[in-house]
């Protein structure tokens, strides 16, 4: 299981803070844990200014160090007003796979050429071949040239919906009816002038808080320790609430949608 982790605000973020809590994330480590939350792979997207800059690694190791030395040096801004990020720990079935960046999320689908999706997630989806059976759009996979991971089938899925027709304030449900297994999924859609994110949570995973402020500015991740740990001074400048908490390995169920000015 890996650790997401999610900043969408009104005031830009610096990517470095955001590359530490991927660091953090990525040793993080609880007595309910069988291994640390990442170190097989690394990833982050920031969009300032409608732009979106793209950056991940495979590998072992400490991939979100290898990832901080990368966006430093390549990266164009230093901040940003949306940043997603991700550090991978592989099931058993994808360890082969870890050294390959093909397999480290986030995945971006934009196989409409409509709208683009970017997603990051936690678990393992259980019926993420039968999913994809079903669908009917022509897609593009990443990870398929090494072996389709099943992650990668979650903003493919959203694709899939908006092309039915589901309505968009019934997305987040309907991608919890469907899927199987123990998920944290967090998606974001960009297709009209406000972006949407939508946060999934089915089972007992590595955790997963929301915060929130009155501006609806939105941090999202696995650990809220490591959070509080690294952006505390943020979380209380911004004034933002704790709403959702999903401690690692409880079960709880969410699906959320949220609308980012």
């Amino acid at each position: 299981m890996c650790g997401i982790f999610g900043y969408l605000g009104d005031q830009p973020l610096s990517i470095n803070l955001a590359l530490k809590v991927l660091q953090a994330l990525e040793i993080d480590k609880l007595p309910v844990d069988k291994s640390p939350v990442g170190g097989h792979g690394a990833g982050v997207v920031a969009i300032h200014n409608n732009e979106i800059y793209y950056y991940k690694v495979g590998g072992n190791g400490s991939p979100a160090k290898n990832l901080e030395g990368i966006v430093l040096s390549e990266c164009p801004i230093k901040e940003a007003k949306i940043i997603i990020g991700h550090v991978r720990r592989a099931s058993s079935q994808f360890r082969h796979t870890v050294k390959h960046k093909e397999c480290t999320q986030p995945y971006i689908a934009n196989c409409t050429d409509k709208f683009k999706v970017i997603s990051v997630h936690n678990g393992f989806l259980r019926n993420y071949e039968e999913i994809k059976a079903k669908f009917k759009l022509n897609h593009t996979y990443e990870s398929e040239k090494i072996e389709l991971i099943d992650s990668e089938v979650y903003p493919h899925l959203l694709e899939e919906l908006i092309s039915e027709g589901v309505e968009e304030s019934n997305l987040a449900q309907e991608i919890f009816s469907r899927i199987e297994g123990n998920n944290t999924a967090a998606l974001l859609l960009l297709k009209d002038e406000k972006p949407k994110l939508i946060v999934i949570h089915k089972g007992a995973t590595r955790g997963l808080y929301i915060w929130r402020n009155k501006r609806g500015d939105i941090i999202f991740s696995s650990r809220s320790h490591v959070i509080n740990n690294i952006l505390g001074e943020v979380i209380n400048s911004g004034k933002y609430d704790l709403e959702v908490k999903i401690e690692p390995k409880k079960p709880g169920e969410v699906a959320l949608q949220f609308e980012i000015s």
